[in-house]
């Protein structure tokens, strides 16, 4: 039995730009399909945190995360208590000790 050819696939510029908005390296194109973007040092920065329970600078002045009671730590990296449920194990869901307190700040 002689099985027919199959059509071979085009490869023009238009599929092959599928996608133009993600272009760059393949950890570039991850990073901002998350929500990230890598520094010109080639590190990961996020735009949008997510290990903050409410906007950080809402709280009390002159108080810091790192005096709140909700401050978790876990190894070397710090969490917030509130957000418990939606901790992963990457830097999106991190939160910085020295940042200013948000709403739900509350001492130790």
């Amino acid at each position: 039995m002689i099985m027919p050819r199959r059509a071979q696939i085009s490869e023009s510029p238009a599929q092959l730009d599928m996608f133009p908005e993600v272009r760059g390296t393949r950890g570039e194109v991850t990073m901002r399909a998350r929500g990230g973007r890598v520094t010109k040092s080639g590190r990961i920065a996020y735009d949008n945190p997510r290990g903050y329970a409410y906007q950080p600078g809402t709280g009390p002045k002159g108080e810091t995360c790192s005096s709140c009671t909700h401050l978790v730590r876990r190894g070397k990296y710090f969490k917030c208590a509130l957000c418990r449920q939606n901790w992963t194990n990457s830097p999106r869901t991190d939160i910085r000790a020295k940042s200013p307190a948000c709403s739900a700040w509350s001492e130790f």
